[in-house]
């Protein structure tokens, strides 16, 4: 897997795009930045822990299930 080895030390450790794009200097004011979108499923995983106590609630591995449509009448 050298080659997944090196695709990943060609990406910016902060921003994930290639460095010769993001660090170019060139794309300096270039970038736009869109609103975020929110991930429905960690803001369910957050409201879920937000008044539960875990021991060692870092060693928990937590998922999310998305809920089959509701029919509506």
């Amino acid at each position: 897997m050298l080659s997944l080895t090196e695709y990943r030390a060609g990406l910016c450790p902060i921003c994930g795009y290639p460095k010769d794009v993001c660090q170019a200097l060139e794309n300096a004011g270039r970038f736009d930045v869109p609103p975020p979108a929110r991930c429905h499923a960690t803001t369910a995983l957050r409201q879920f822990q937000k008044d539960r106590e875990y021991d060692v609630p870092d060693a928990l591995v937590w998922s999310a299930i998305l809920k089959p449509p509701t029919a509506t009448t």
